[in-house]
């Protein structure tokens, strides 16, 4: 960044000559409520494996932390076909293109939700041994754990998608409330249930906190686009209004 601002690309270097409050406050309407979605993340994908180690121990942290990391995987595949809808979401509202959003939304689900199950599928199946032969035998688990697993970041892969959609429809402030209730519940339920329940306690508590999001977000974006295109909402989404406010 130094050296494209400072050296290459000198007129685009930022000067306090155009600091203006009016639009510090416009770039916070959407980047303080982001701020507050990446928080709740970084709570939901790095607190599990300290919870675990300080109440079962560090050595159990293996035991969740290696089969959740195949989950991860096919997750992160399924969001990177999701999460490149957002600018396309954000355009298409713009234009007041409602239908195809809402073609787009249902589509993109529709398709990482069968991977994200064939996944599961499979890693409960035959989990339990590709595992242990990767570990050589030092990680083997439970059908159990890898079931709830399964259902925890199927939730999970659903609530990224639907996120992508919020974001892209504007509706960033409700995102930021939904996800960060989420990342609450969960690090709470996980640590009151590690000690009575095991590392079990961990994706159900995530279940029970993502029933939140998919019992919300979803049905909330859907509302937002039927009164868009019943003109009973705004004409462009609140993301594209202050796109053009900024520019």
């Amino acid at each position: 960044g130094a050296y494209f601002l400072l050296l290459r690309h000198r007129r685009v270097r930022p000067s306090l000559r155009y600091w203006k409050v009016s639009r510090l406050k416009t770039l916070l309407g959407i980047g303080g409520p982001m701020v507050l979605v990446q928080v709740a993340d970084v709570w939901i994908v790095y607190s599990v494996n300290i919870m675990i180690a300080n109440r079962l121990g560090a050595a159990q942290v293996p035991l969740y932390a290696v089969p959740a990391t195949a989950f991860i995987v096919v997750m992160s595949l399924c969001n990177n076909l999701a999460s490149p809808f957002l600018p396309a979401y954000a355009e298409a509202a713009g234009r007041g293109d409602w239908s195809w959003i809402r073609r787009a939304a249902i589509r993109n689900l529709s398709i990482v939700m069968p991977v994200m199950l064939l996944a599961a599928v499979g890693l409960v199946a035959v989990g339990p041994y590709i595992i242990r032969w990767w570990t050589h035998g030092q990680v083997t688990p439970a059908r159990t754990l890898l079931f709830c697993l399964g259902l925890f970041y199927m939730m999970m892969t659903w609530a990224t998608t639907n996120a992508t959609l919020l974001i892209g429809l504007g509706l960033v402030k409700t995102k930021a409330l939904i996800h960060c209730t989420v990342a609450v519940m969960y690090v709470i339920g996980s640590w009151l249930g590690l000690s009575h329940f095991g590392l079990i306690a961990v994706p159900i508590s995530g279940c029970v906190a993502y029933s939140v999001d998919m019992i919300s977000s979803l049905p909330l974006a859907l509302r937002n686009i039927k009164l868009s295109a019943a003109g009973r909402g705004p004409s462009v989404s609140a993301l594209a209004a202050q796109a053009q406010e900024i520019a």
